[in-house]
């Protein structure tokens, strides 16, 4: 079963909450209050969509976080390629390389045509429509 990690679907949450005020920072802090997550959890998922250059933060009084790019250019694989290194069905889905086992049963080949058809899906859910 394919499913969208806890994890995942809050980081869409806080993307969704940064898209409302967009050019304006956003308390970790104060998102943890308002929707009762963990801030802990909060500074991690924060943390990898920072480092995958979805969100930009600012230290100080006045800083948080904000969206880094507008909202019209994120979509459902970028935020999961941030929070997952990438979206894949299987390990060696995506990629050139075989199975270890390589024998004729591995079905890498089947897998690596649904995991790209998976993508395409994937980048035309816009943060914008969810």
């Amino acid at each position: 079963m394919l499913v969208l990690r806890k994890e995942t679907d809050l980081a869409v949450q806080l993307l969704k909450r940064l898209a409302k005020s967009p050019g304006k920072y956003l308390s970790l802090q104060d998102f943890a209050e308002e929707t009762g997550i963990s801030f802990l959890f909060l500074q991690k998922i924060a943390r990898k969509l920072r480092l995958g250059k979805l969100i930009a933060s600012a230290h100080g009084m006045k800083g948080g976080y904000r969206l880094a790019v507008p909202v019209n250019k994120i979509n459902l694989k970028k935020i999961m390629d941030a929070m997952d290194d990438h979206c894949q069905l299987t390990p060696c889905a995506g990629t050139d390389k075989r199975c270890e086992n390589n024998n004729k049963y591995c079905i890498t080949v089947a897998m690596t045509k649904l995991n790209k058809e998976l993508n395409d899906v994937l980048a035309k859910v816009s943060l914008q429509k969810m």
